[in-house]
C-alpha cells in the first residue's frame, strides 16, 4: 500500500507561510523576552524548528543577539574548524535546503555567501 504524503508537505507549507505573515510580531515577542515555546503558543506556531530558524533569520537581519529560552545558542552560531565551516542542519530548517544540494560560495570583506546552483 502507497501511503499518500501530500498532506504533509501541504501543512509545512502552510506553516511557513505562516510563520513569514508573522515575522514582525515574532520578532516582537523575543524582544519582549518571550521563550521559543510561548512564542508558539501566542502565533500558534506547530513547527519548532521553523520558530527557531525564523528567530535566526531576524536575529542575523537585525544584527542583535537575543537570548531566547529554548534557543540552542550551539545551533545558530557556525563553528570554523580544521575540516571548514559546519552550519547546522537546524539553521537551514524551513529554507528549502535539503540535503545534497550544491553551494556557488562568495567570500567578501563583510562574510560568506551561499546561493544555492539549480538542479542539474
Amino acid at each position: 500500500m502507497v501511503k499518500d504524503t501530500g498532506h504533509v508537505e501541504t501543512d509545512e507549507r502552510v506553516e511557513k507561510d505562516k510563520i513569514q505573515a508573522n515575522m514582525k510580531r515574532i520578532w516582537e515577542l523575543a524582544r519582549e523576552g518571550k521563550s521559543v515555546q510561548e512564542i508558539r503558543n501566542v502565533l500558534d506556531l506547530k513547527d519548532e524548528k521553523m520558530v527557531k530558524n525564523a528567530l535566526v533569520q531576524l536575529m542575523a537581519e537585525k544584527g542583535e543577539n537575543l537570548t531566547i529560552d529554548g534557543l540552542d545558542r550551539a545551533s545558530i552560531n557556525p563553528t570554523y574548524t580544521g575540516g571548514g565551516i559546519r552550519i547546522d542542519p537546524a539553521m537551514l530548517e524551513g529554507t528549502g535546503f535539503r540535503e545534497g544540494d550544491e553551494f556557488d560560495v562568495t567570500v567578501t570583506d563583510d562574510g560568506i555567501t551561499l546561493k544555492k546552483r539549480p538542479p542539474l
